[in-house]
């Protein structure tokens, strides 16, 4: 893991766990994949390079759009109860996919394989296997739901879902084609 994704999973930590003070406020938490179209995204940062930098054609990504995104974090804030983390159900894209629709749409672009950087993953994982057991399917999001002593600071309500029993990875998600990825650039660009 990269100093960005550990300095999201601090973040992420002292939220929760600012629920343990039990002053009556409540605190919970979304995590998500890539944002599409957001400042700094993937897209953002190749418009301005040639060639585009990929550090593995195989390595996969979880995607959000924004509107998605920012529907998701309300109903979430809605939904809380305190002490969790909420999990966007979400399509993925391979880095081959989306850097093909990428050249296709700016004909002048070439891909150029760098390789993995320190920290890098080949696939996302939004759900670890060490996680599973207190995540609950909701239907419309997962939710990791608070440890023992985060529930026992007040009458934590559990929520009603179905228990998952496997990591939530990029690999193993729905992928996204080049013409749907050529589409969304298009319309994002």
């Amino acid at each position: 893991m990269n100093l960005y994704g550990k300095s999201k999973g601090i973040a992420e930590s002292i939220f929760v766990a600012a629920n343990a003070y039990g002053h009556g406020s409540h605190f919970a938490s979304v995590r998500g994949g890539n944002v599409w179209g957001s400042r700094g995204s993937v897209l953002d940062q190749w418009l301005t390079l040639n060639p585009i930098p990929v550090t593995d054609l195989q390595a996969t990504r979880f995607h959000l759009p924004m509107p998605y995104w920012l529907d998701f974090c309300l109903k979430a804030v809605d939904t809380m109860h305190g002490g969790e983390i909420f999990i966007p159900k979400c399509d993925a894209w391979s880095l081959a996919n989306l850097s093909a629709a990428f050249c296709e749409v700016y004909r002048d672009k070439e891909i150029k394989i760098i390789g993995a950087r320190s920290g890098d993953k080949l696939h996302e994982t939004l759900v670890s296997q060490y996680e599973t057991n207190r995540t609950i399917d909701l239907g419309w999001s997962y939710v990791i739901e608070p440890n023992d002593d985060i529930r026992r600071v007040w009458n934590y309500a559990p929520h009603k879902g179905k228990k998952i029993s496997q990591a939530i990875e990029s690999n193993t998600a729905s992928k996204m084609a080049v013409d749907e990825l050529r589409s969304l650039i298009v319309a994002t660009l």
